[in-house]
């Protein structure tokens, strides 16, 4: 069990079963600092000695929600979850659900491709308002891809805690820099040649200057 937390547990039969007050769901919870966590969560994160994946679940192989068992816990998607209930009988789904993720699906408003580019943008910047405009979906949508909620199949989601700008430690670009290419260029500089010289993509350039992406600068 992860130090410093106290459970309190009864086994019924490979279950450790928390005993203590369940949420809505039958999750046991527990604040730390005041937010609050689903304990099999942190125990599963515990087991796996790092974070788990935005956008992924804490999965229970024995169906039991109250079950603290680190053996009983496994990482992974929404979807993943929902197909293992199907493959044990605990969830009739339609036929056309495995045929429904990501782009497959026909009400599905953004692509994989879409969705990759969204999160690059808002690394370097784009607001969740402004990435929601330009691909014509809501920001719940665009958070959704971004954190890895929705489109979880497609990897790089961003953990939600992530700052956008400089301050995200995976952006190649810093403010000052930004200023330098936005003049540069209005000296005459290629998006080309600043792509090049600033080692970016040419479409990070131009949204650059047409202030898609850093509008913060």
């Amino acid at each position: 069990m992860p130090n410093g937390i106290e459970y309190l547990l009864c086994e019924k039969g490979q279950c450790w079963e928390f005993t203590g007050k369940l949420d809505k769901d039958g999750y046991p919870r527990i604040k730390v600092f005041g937010k609050s966590y689903r304990l099999n969560r942190v125990v599963l994160a515990h087991k796996l000695k790092r974070e788990i994946q935005p956008g992924y679940l804490a999965c229970h192989s024995c169906d039991n929600p109250a079950c603290l068992n680190p053996d009983h816990l496994w990482e992974g998607t929404n979807r993943q979850n929902i197909i293992d209930a199907i493959s044990k009988g605990r969830v009739v789904a339609p036929a056309q659900f495995f045929n429904q993720q990501g782009s497959k699906n026909r009400s599905a408003k953004l692509t994989e491709s879409m969705v990759v580019e969204i999160r690059e943008l808002y690394k370097q910047g784009s607001s969740t308002k402004e990435l929601a405009e330009r691909f014509k979906v809501s920001r719940k949508a665009i958070q959704g891809a971004i954190f890895g909620r929705y489109w979880s199949h497609v990897d790089g989601a961003i953990a939600q805690n992530m700052k956008s700008g400089s301050r995200n430690p995976s952006s190649k670009l810093t403010e000052n820099q930004v200023i330098e290419i936005r003049s540069l260029y209005h000296q005459g500089y290629s998006g080309k040649l600043l792509a090049k010289t600033y080692g970016v993509s040419d479409t990070l350039i131009y949204s650059i200057l047409n202030r898609k992406v850093w509008t913060h600068v």
